[in-house]
């Protein structure tokens, strides 16, 4: 592989970890709203 290209996968990745982080942090709050919801929370 060339810099070029590991730069370009890296930057890829990094992304990617972004995106992920910000999904799991979505479905974090999911779970949380539900169970409270089923405790009879807000």
């Amino acid at each position: 592989m060339t810099q070029r290209d590991i730069e370009r996968y890296w930057g890829r990745d990094r992304l990617s970890l972004v995106d992920c982080a910000k999904r799991h942090a979505e479905l974090n709050r999911y779970i949380a709203e539900r169970d409270s919801g089923l405790r009879g929370g807000a």
